[in-house]
């Protein structure tokens, strides 16, 4: 499974386990719509054996001082994309949580939650 499936199929997935707006992307842009999160692939990847094991970062954002509805959205996407898999005829991967907490955002009126994967793609 190459990166631009792989991106693809993040996408769908994080689409259909939460309702915020998903943006590709490492932050939103300054006109983006809140709350949302943005996915990205921060380059590391390692190969073992057969497959490559890839890193899939969220930023959960919110432009306000409540930070009910990302969190909301986090534990939704948690609980559909950890210890995940999907299998197709192209490859197939399984996820796993490396990492999540609460990450400063720079900005007094923003929230951020971060959760980190790491996807085992053959």
């Amino acid at each position: 499974m190459d990166l631009i499936d792989l991106k693809t199929r993040i996408k769908s997935r994080l689409d259909g386990l939460t309702t915020i707006q998903v943006y590709d992307a490492e932050v939103p842009s300054l006109d983006g719509v809140y709350p949302c999160v943005t996915y990205y692939f921060p380059g590391s990847v390692s190969t073992v054996r057969l497959r490559d094991d890839v890193t899939l970062e969220l930023n959960f954002w919110n432009d306000s001082n409540d930070d009910s509805d990302i969190l909301t959205a986090a534990a939704a996407v948690k609980a559909g994309l950890n210890y995940s898999y999907e299998s197709q005829a192209e490859g197939f991967y399984h996820c796993y949580l490396e990492f999540q907490g609460e990450i400063p955002s720079g900005e007094s009126d923003v929230c951020r939650i971060q959760q980190r994967y790491i996807l085992k793609v053959r």
